[in-house]
């Protein structure tokens, strides 16, 4: 099974979100609202802006 590998500005928006903050469930209720993430695009701008 192929892994797929780690996008790093996903990583440094979950960086980002918990230096605010913000708890691992807050983060995952955020994604699984959030238009960027269902749309599979890659976020443009970051988290502190998307809140």
């Amino acid at each position: 099974m192929e892994r797929e590998p780690i996008d790093l500005d996903w990583v440094s928006l979950i960086k980002e979100a918990k230096q605010l903050g913000l708890s691992i469930e807050e983060i995952k209720t955020f994604l699984s609202n959030s238009e960027v993430y269902t749309s599979k695009q890659q976020p443009d701008t970051k988290l502190s802006k998307i809140i």
